[in-house]
């Protein structure tokens, strides 16, 4: 978990805007985001963090790790997917997009983007502009994916299951 913490802190206080996390499968990627953000936010007032996958399996599977990283449950379904709140009065949403309309207008401090390899370039950059602070992706290295072109060598953390 120190690995993670230093990478995240070293990002923020270079203001990195975009932060990947790539490793196989069960190198703690989700939880370790969902930490991090967490404690962030916690010292912070009323921020909201968006999650986003591709598809609504893999967004039940994330909000599971979700409850399972930070202790909370989350809410019922909204219009624009499910919620949580925790410490500092954050509110986070939990949300699936297959279409870049479906994204259009969405708002939030920092955006997740998890197993980001599967969500289409043009759906995340309508999420990053909605974006005010910062992103973070995590994927599995199984294709070359538009996350390259924001690498600047020093946003990117490679894990394993070691981790």
């Amino acid at each position: 978990m120190r690995r993670y913490n230093d990478f995240f802190v070293t990002c923020c206080k270079n203001k990195q805007r975009h932060i990947f996390l790539q490793g196989g499968r069960r190198s703690g990627k989700t939880f370790s985001t969902f930490k991090w953000l967490n404690l962030m936010c916690s010292t912070l007032s009323g921020q909201k963090i968006m999650v986003v996958c591709y598809q609504f399996p893999q967004l039940q599977k994330t909000m599971e790790d979700f409850t399972n990283a930070i202790g909370e449950t989350i809410s019922g379904n909204t219009i624009t997917g499910y919620t949580a709140k925790t410490a500092g009065e954050t509110m986070w949403n939990f949300s699936y997009f297959d279409r870049p309309s479906k994204a259009q207008g969405t708002q939030c401090d920092f955006l997740f983007i998890n197993e980001a390899v599967n969500v289409p370039r043009n759906i995340a950059e309508v999420l990053m502009q909605g974006t005010r602070k910062q992103c973070y992706y995590n994927y599995n290295p199984t294709k070359k994916f538009w996350g390259n072109d924001y690498f600047t060598g020093d946003n990117l953390l490679c894990t394993t299951f070691k981790d």
